[in-house]
């Protein structure tokens, strides 16, 4: 059995990926979207991915290596890359399994890292790879069954939400889905003005490069969704998915316009297209 770590150039891990099957991966774990982090997100960290293997069965686990200062002393910490990760199997192993656990702890000790946080998928359920650690509830997620859901979509929304949709399209909301930069502008600014009304963390001001390096490093595996209003861009939202798991990233409404319930509509026909390009799952 071996434990390494690869940088984000490393080809072995995508040729490793390939032996994943589609409900035991998601974008998070690919090395493309680690690609992308690493160059906008974290390009001040490390994004590597911390691999065990036992012949043909792999532990995969990308992780974000952050350094910090306290005390005239140096440290690091581990995380996953935003919003999901935790160690994936290809086939369960026991052996693996501990053997992986062992060598996490070790790597952490020889390169000074006190602190590791994961942010476990829920439907992938990889939280049981990890021993000793504290799990924490940290909030709900929303998570569609592609699959279950009927026709016609709106019937699956519960009555208020469905009242919402019917108010935004009597409004004549247009959604857009787009992945032209001419819509960018629009798409940043109110998606910033967003985080500056929730007084978010530094972290969640999301730079320009983050959006129009999409197309480089993650290219047929996102998309934008825009509601328009009286030829304004009022409620938007960025998607990036895999083959089974497709995730609401990053999105915003102009508050002046939450009256008219775009944001309703705009969940409605994300759902759809989804459905129709055949995914499991819409987080």
């Amino acid at each position: 059995m071996k434990f390494f770590s690869l940088d984000v150039e490393n080809n072995l891990w995508n040729d490793v990926l390939s032996l994943f099957s589609n409900l035991n991966k998601d974008i998070f774990y690919s090395q493309k979207f680690a690609n992308l982090t690493q160059k906008t997100i974290y390009k001040n960290c490390t994004v590597k991915c911390l691999m065990a293997n036992n012949g043909d069965n792999f532990i995969l686990c990308p992780i974000v290596k952050r350094k910090f200062h306290f005390n005239e002393t140096s440290f690091f910490d581990l995380t996953s890359p935003y919003n999901l990760g935790g160690p994936i199997f290809n086939k369960k192993d026991n052996k693996l399994r501990e053997f992986f656990n062992k060598q996490l702890i070790k790597y952490c000790k020889e390169n000074q890292i006190i602190n590791l946080f994961l942010r476990f998928h829920p439907i992938i359920r990889n939280i049981d790879i990890i021993d000793n650690v504290n799990v924490t509830e940290t909030g709900d997620y929303a998570i569609v069954n592609l699959k279950k859901i009927e026709e016609p979509i709106i019937k699956n929304f519960q009555y208020r939400h469905q009242k919402s949709i019917k108010k935004a399209i009597n409004s004549k909301v247009k959604i857009i889905r787009s992945n032209d930069e001419k819509y960018l502008t629009d798409f940043i600014e109110i998606y910033r003005n967003e985080m500056i009304k929730k007084k978010a963390n530094k972290f969640y001001f999301f730079e320009k490069d983050f959006f129009y390096n999409l197309k480089k490093f993650i290219k047929n595996h996102y998309q934008f969704f825009y509601a328009e209003f009286e030829d304004k861009i009022i409620s938007c939202e960025l998607v990036i998915y895999d083959d089974t798991f497709s995730h609401s990233y990053l999105g915003a409404t102009k508050h002046e316009f939450r009256h008219i319930c775009s944001n309703h509509l705009l969940k409605k026909e994300i759902i759809e297209y989804f459905k129709y390009k055949g995914l499991q799952y819409f987080f």
